[in-house]
């Protein structure tokens, strides 16, 4: 099993919860000329399977963004779980106010027309951080994503409630091992 890791993927507003599911794919062009992308996104929006995670690939760029209300309000209403945006969203106080998950590479105050085309959904998208292909599951929270193809799933749950209870045997351990630090009390005035 190869997961991909990636730091990329940041909240688009704080206190944005985490997402799992699996992940259907979607690439954009850029430099799309004066055409609105938005009624083709919304129609391949509509084929999108509830609880999918959308994973969007804008080619990482922060300067012009391709995802915002218009988008979420319909994923939400499609009962799509999140989106992963691998390039920049605005709108992120109605982001906030719907509730829905989004991360990005960052956020951009402009509209979307002319600047993306929706060239390609379910194919395999080309991170920096490797590859990550439609139906490949994701996990991701304000670390970052953790890819992992749908095969490799039950491995990759099995290492990480193995990783998890070392990590919870060794904080207790630490717990119980504390001391306490030195008096400081006669040190501040």
């Amino acid at each position: 099993m190869t997961a991909v890791r990636s730091g990329r993927f940041r909240p688009a507003w704080s206190g944005c919860p985490g997402v799992a599911g699996l992940i259907t794919t979607w690439r954009l062009a850029a430099d799309a000329g004066p055409g609105d992308p938005l009624p083709a996104m919304l129609d391949a929006l509509a084929t999108v399977d509830g609880a999918r995670v959308l994973l969007i690939d804008a080619g990482g760029s922060a300067t012009a963004q391709c995802f915002g209300g218009v988008l979420a309000s319909a994923a939400r209403y499609r009962g799509v779980a999140g989106a992963l945006v691998h390039g920049a969203v605005r709108d992120t106080g109605e982001l906030a106010g719907l509730g829905f998950p989004a991360y990005s590479v960052g956020v951009y105050p402009a509209r979307l027309r002319g600047r993306f085309a929706l060239r390609d959904t379910r194919v395999t998208v080309r991170l920096p951080d490797g590859p990550v292909r439609d139906g490949d599951f994701v996990i991701a929270d304000a670390d970052g994503a953790v890819f992992v193809p749908a095969a490799g799933l039950p491995a990759a749950v099995q290492t990480a409630r193995r990783i998890a209870a070392a990590g919870d045997a060794l904080l207790s351990r630490l717990q119980d091992d504390a001391r306490p630090g030195p008096d400081i009390s006669g040190i501040l005035p």
